[in-house]
């Protein structure tokens, strides 16, 4: 990313906020899947996903929607994360986990219930 993209996408107390232009649902959905991976390798048990648009209440062109995926609970995991160099790995009842730190990639695959 150039420093000039990386301002344009910075609020005015320096924090990075490159999420908060997203147009479409299709775009919002894929900027969750890596964080969401990255709670999911994670969690233990009593953990809580919480995801937010930003820091300000006062814009409403945020990203923020609610998906059904979110009243889905994962079940429980087959076990810690595996993890294989910059690579993680877990599975659970319902979704299969990968996510790589390196790159900034993740994959969750949903089983049907």
């Amino acid at each position: 990313m150039s420093a000039e993209n990386n301002a344009e996408n910075t609020n005015s107390l320096g924090i990075h906020e490159g999420h908060s232009h997203v147009q479409s649902d299709a775009q919002c959905r894929a900027g969750l899947i890596y964080p969401l991976a990255i709670f999911l390798i994670c969690a233990e048990k009593h953990s809580n996903f919480r995801i937010h648009e930003g820091y300000s209440a006062n814009e409403n062109d945020r990203w923020m929607r609610w998906f059904p995926k979110y009243d889905r609970p994962p079940g429980p995991p087959f076990g810690p994360a595996m993890k294989n160099g910059f690579r993680y790995y877990r599975a659970f009842e319902y979704p299969s986990v990968e996510l790589d730190i390196k790159n900034r990639t993740a994959n969750i695959q949903w089983k049907h219930r």
